[in-house]
């Protein structure tokens, strides 16, 4: 692992994450000083649960539906998957309307662990998902656009403290995308590239464990600006910038693999 200033932390988690709440284990995942999500808030929020080879665990990530066979989520979220459940339409953890499972993901062929450069997935379903008003495709943001200073919003589940038990409801927290210069000051030059993009909460919200691969959109338009990747190596509650994948630089690679 690398963080802040030197080092950061992946925010994917490995917990019992299908136990029931009175048995859920600690150090999961949720947004941070986050809001409960409405209905069809999220229509594209893919909670992805990631059944790893010789392990009795499973991590816990987050993803994006970005067609009806297609979804997008961090490279570092499909370490070792052996195979993936896929919950759509979801607001509260345990109402899944539609779940799939898939053996079928694509991890970009230069991610670095080390670096978590590239780091970005998708994961084909195995049948077409059915749209409807809790579920539908986001729009991926295209473009050589910084939205530095745009107001966006940060959606999953987990813990709202850098420990604590998985939760009931889809949660999501106002962030503002802020300049690569601001970003340098809290992860420096080993943490951001061009590849991403860095936001913070006004108050202190953030993304944390186990909410990687999960969406920051725009709040004007709900594009897909960014994938959570990282947080600080000091946890999720110091208020210190999020890194997230660019969406934007890799589209052609998105295309390429999906056809999308």
């Amino acid at each position: 692992m690398i963080a802040s200033k030197t080092l950061f932390l992946l925010l994917s988690a490995t917990a019992c994450v299908l136990c029931k709440p009175n048995t859920a284990v600690k150090d999961s995942s949720r947004v941070v000083l986050g809001q409960d999500a409405a209905v069809g808030q999220f229509p594209y929020y893919v909670l992805v649960v990631i059944y790893r080879a010789n392990s009795d665990n499973q991590a816990l990530c987050g993803g994006n539906l970005i067609s009806d066979r297609w979804v997008l989520t961090a490279g570092h979220c499909v370490e070792q998957a052996q195979r993936i459940r896929l919950a759509f339409g979801l607001v509260e953890l345990f109402d899944s309307r539609v779940v799939m499972f898939s053996t079928v993901f694509i991890r970009h062929p230069k991610y670095a662990d080390g670096t978590l450069s590239n780091d970005i997935a998708v994961i084909k379903t195995p049948r077409k998902v059915p749209f409807n008003d809790r579920i539908k495709p986001v729009i991926m943001a295209s473009g050589p656009i910084s939205y530095a200073k745009a107001d966006a919003f940060v959606a999953g589940f987990g813990v709202e403290s850098d420990h604590g038990d998985i939760p009931l409801a889809l949660k999501y927290a106002p962030m503002v995308i802020i300049p690569v210069s601001e970003c340098l000051l809290d992860h420096g030059p080993y943490g951001i590239r061009p590849e991403n993009v860095c936001a913070r909460g006004p108050n202190k919200e953030s993304a944390c464990f186990g909410d990687s691969g999960g969406p920051l959109v725009l709040a004007s338009n709900a594009t897909l600006v960014g994938l959570t990747s990282y947080v600080s190596f000091y946890g999720c509650e110091q208020g210190e910038a999020v890194g997230f994948v660019r969406v934007s630089e890799f589209r052609d690679w998105i295309k390429k693999n999906t056809g999308i």
